[in-house]
């Protein structure tokens, strides 16, 4: 239950005005997505941190579980052949984009250290699946906003994460973006 309110605040605030606009997102379900993904690995990775409480991992593997709940039920409308085929295809694609997050900034040594090294070109493949130019502002912007929310989110303890008292805002993201990459 609480994931899935987790998820609806997140949800609601990538379809905002604010937030798309600020981002320049155009619509399509690829990348809608994929942003939904990203804030799930973002929560996922924060609660991760809280190894010794056990309400911490219940609702870790919830978020996982609302989310794959929710794309099946965004593929509910949409007409193509073999549809479970395509939903668990889906569902292993966006997996693999969070190994991806997983191993840029907990595996691989140079991006561990800094994270912001190649980052925009992560952001590029996973989220944007190259879809747009590979040095528009819309890729720094996302990257300028993954790496803000990941040291924000840093800062949250448990409570506030289990209150849903999480702000998405894109105001942190700043005008020259390009620049810190």
């Amino acid at each position: 239950m609480q994931a899935q309110q987790l998820m609806a605040r997140f949800l609601l605030y990538h379809d905002s005005y604010e937030f798309v606009e600020t981002l320049q997102l155009q619509d399509d379900f690829h990348i809608h997505n994929s942003i939904a993904n990203l804030h799930v690995w973002l929560l996922y990775q924060r609660l991760r941190d809280f190894g010794e409480n056990k309400f911490a991992f219940q609702l870790r593997e919830e978020l996982i579980v609302a989310f794959n709940k929710f794309i099946t039920a965004e593929m509910e409308d949409v007409q193509v052949l073999r549809k479970f085929k395509k939903i668990e295809d889906i569902e292993n694609y966006l997996f693999s984009i969070r190994r991806n997050l997983d191993f840029h900034f907990y595996i691989n040594g140079q991006t561990t250290i800094e994270h912001c090294y190649k980052l925009d070109a992560l952001v590029w493949t996973c989220i944007f699946h190259e879809k747009v130019p590979r040095y528009s502002d819309q890729v720094y912007k996302m990257s300028q906003y993954l790496i803000n929310h990941y040291y924000y989110l840093q800062t949250l303890d448990f409570y506030q994460i289990e209150r849903c008292m999480v702000d998405w805002s894109v105001t942190s993201i700043p005008f020259n973006s390009r620049q810190a990459f």
